[in-house]
């Protein structure tokens, strides 16, 4: 029951958002997505400067590299965390900060092509993710806390107002220069 709805729906077409199945298209430029090193320490975490404070209500996580092969070259959730939080704030420090969104990986469902988080409107110029239990895969022997995505989309108004923003991180960034994974790749 929505104003957009120009007639009842079902309870049968309910869905959670989620988009259970790979995004592919054989035009248009392939991402490259940022992928830490390995061992980035116990609650690593990314910040986004939006540069100026914004009405927000909603977040877009977009995974590392699910559609770039068919079967996937890299495990389920691969540089997700496996519970994190993403924090607002208009102050630098995040003296101020707001609780955007707490998420759970719990199973390989969890983890979409776009994983969305909608929330009630905040004031924030600052956004920061947070691992709380970074990801590990453990089926290397070096295995150590990593953190990953494709990109961060932040929400104002509909518009996506984290593009191109500046991107920090609490833990040190290799560039790779060869692949281009670099950490500005976010937004």
């Amino acid at each position: 029951d929505s104003p957009e709805s120009t007639r009842p729906r079902g309870t049968s077409q309910l869905v959670d958002g989620a988009v259970p199945y790979l995004l592919d298209a054989y035009q248009g430029e392939q991402s490259v997505a940022f992928v830490s090193q390995i061992g980035i320490g116990e609650q690593p975490s990314l910040t986004i400067d939006l540069q100026s404070v914004q009405p927000l209500n909603r977040i877009h996580l977009h995974p590392t590299d699910l559609s770039d092969t068919v079967p996937q070259s890299t495990p389920p959730g691969f540089g997700v965390p496996r519970r994190f939080v993403i924090d607002g704030a208009t102050l630098p420090d995040f003296s101020d900060a707001s609780r955007l969104v707490e998420c759970r990986v719990q199973t390989l469902f969890d983890v979409n092509p776009i994983m969305m988080f909608r929330f009630p409107r905040q004031n924030c110029r600052y956004v920061r993710l947070t691992a709380l239990e970074p990801y590990i895969n453990t089926e290397f022997p070096n295995a150590g806390s990593q953190i990953g995505f494709a990109e961060i989309e932040v929400f104002s108004r509909g518009r996506n107002v984290a593009l191109n923003s500046p991107v920090s991180a609490n833990f040190r960034i290799v560039e790779r220069a060869i692949s281009g994974r670099s950490i500005e790749t976010i937004t």
